[in-house]
């Protein structure tokens, strides 16, 4: 009898204790349960910790809600920088195809721009019969754009050249282009120093009339902004992927 008494206090208890542990787990607004929605993107400080400047937390802070709305992975991001529907803060330029047999010096040039100078001679004569058949095959695509790109306050005309299908096959290297002559602006050439450098992934987007360059990195599945400058560029917004993380 005595074991048949401790069961039914036992489960007197229980049944005590269960609707005041759900009463805990009701949230204060309304008595309704709430659940904190998952982030899948963090923001992280810059590289360039002397950019970490109140003018830029508001691309920052901006973007950061994108990532975390549309919750893509890194490795999406290398061919498609998804914006949310409704999305005006962020706006992706229209670019225009370019003939590749009329711009042959503007594509050796974007092919070697990646190189260091001391080490561009001879590397066109290595790779300059791929890089034609991949063209003429349709593997890769020129196209130009104009944009303030180094934000000097007037526009130069940014070319890129993109592996085609992106899938599987990753790849973007963007230029500045003078006209006249169709060939790089060399002046201009380190601007994309960080975009184009083991780029599988970036894209240019324009935030509140500016423009900025966005890059993902594979190994450390990051997301970056980076502002160009008339010698340069400089990394003013880092995101880490959280998403399937269990320390978030």
């Amino acid at each position: 009898m005595r074991w048949k008494l401790i069961v039914i206090l036992l489960l007197a208890f229980c049944l005590m204790v269960q609707p005041a542990t759900a009463e805990k787990g009701k949230a204060k607004a309304g008595g309704k349960t709430t659940t904190k929605p998952t982030k899948c993107w963090k923001r992280m400080p810059p590289l360039d910790k002397t950019l970490m400047t109140p003018e830029y937390n508001t691309v920052c802070k901006a973007f950061e809600e994108v990532l975390n709305k549309t919750c893509e992975p890194p490795e999406k991001l290398q061919c498609n920088w998804t914006l949310p529907k409704g999305e005006k803060r962020f706006k992706k330029l229209e670019w225009q195809p370019l003939d590749p047999k009329e711009h042959w010096g503007l594509i050796e040039d974007m092919a070697l721009s990646g190189w260091n100078e001391k080490f561009r001679t001879g590397q066109w004569e290595r790779i300059g019969d791929e890089v034609r058949k991949e063209f003429d095959n349709g593997q890769r695509i020129l196209a130009v754009t104009s944009v303030d790109i180094d934000h000097d306050g007037n526009a130069e005309l940014v070319v890129r050249d993109d592996n085609i299908p992106c899938e599987g096959n990753a790849g973007v290297t963007f230029g500045v282009m003078i006209p006249e002559i169709k060939r790089i602006d060399w002046n201009l050439n380190n601007v994309f120093f960080h975009t184009n450098a083991f780029s599988e992934g970036s894209e240019i987007m324009i935030y509140e009339g500016q423009a900025f360059m966005f890059k993902w990195e594979r190994d450390f599945k990051e997301a970056m902004i980076y502002e160009g400058f008339p010698h340069g560029s400089g990394n003013v917004c880092r995101f880490k992927y959280l998403k399937g993380r269990k320390k978030q």
